[in-house]
Formats: structure tokens, sequence, C-alpha cells
């Protein structure tokens, strides 16, 4: 009859909702990311918007080949850049940018590495 039918229909709601709440649940953390619309992208640096921040990251990717300055050096690099700055202590390098102004870097100097 009819009821043998509507029993298969709810199992797979069943089956459903617990799929969508593994998935939602895997992807609590990495939905951060889908948040932050990339807004430029050129050589190894991509600058992302952040929700409720108001400066970007500065992303900068991959490794940098040894040099005297370390990680800065992708900064000193980019033409883009007037102004890098570090406050002293741990923290992230920022930049003021030609075109998004101030951002955040994804490069973080250690008072102990010294500059």
């Amino acid at each position: 009859g009819g009821m043998a039918g509507a029993d298969v229909d709810h199992h797979l709601d069943d089956a459903l909702q617990r799929t969508v709440h593994r998935y939602r649940g895997d992807n609590g953390r990495r939905n951060l990311m889908s948040d932050m619309k990339i807004i430029d992208q050129y050589g190894r640096v991509t600058i992302y918007e952040e929700p409720g921040h108001p400066s970007p990251i500065y992303q900068v990717e991959g490794d940098i080949e040894p040099n005297p300055y370390g990680k800065l050096k992708a900064l000193l690099d980019d033409d883009n850049l007037e102004e890098v700055m570090y406050n002293g202590g741990t923290q992230c390098v920022k930049i003021a940018h030609r075109e998004h102004d101030m951002c955040r870097t994804n490069i973080w100097v250690d008072d102990e590495e010294g500059l």
C-alpha cells in the first residue's frame, strides 16, 4: 500500500538531514574564508577584505628565497606599497598600499629575529 512508500521517504529525509548536518559541521570553520572577498591579486600577493574588519589582509603566498630581509623582502619588492610598518613585539607587519590603504599582512616578525 501507500504506507511503505511514505516510510521510505521518511528514511531518506533522515539520511539527508544527517548529511547536511555533518557537512555544516565540517565547514563551520572554513566558511570564514568564504566570507573573505578577494579585492586584488598579483604576483604572489592576494589581498582580502575580511567582514567586520576595517583593514584588508595582504597575504604573501609561497616561500621567500633566503635573503637578508627574510620575509619582509616580499613587501620591500612590492612597488604598490608606500610604507612598511612594524612596531616591535610579536605582531604582524602592516603596510600602506597605494590602492588599498592600510593592510595587515600575514608576515609576522619576532623581536628575537630582529630586523
